[in-house]
């Protein structure tokens, strides 16, 4: 029982990782477009 759980949990973080990585990377393709329009 126990082991089930900590695999569940080892499983959501990694998918939060993943998320994080993802959103991270596009905020910063997204930020880097916004600074070059605002700033010509």
């Amino acid at each position: 029982m126990i082991v089930d759980i900590e695999r569940d949990n080892h499983r959501e973080i990694k998918l939060i990782g993943r998320c994080g990585v993802v959103q991270s990377s596009v905020k910063m393709r997204f930020d880097g477009a916004f600074n070059s329009h605002l700033w010509p």
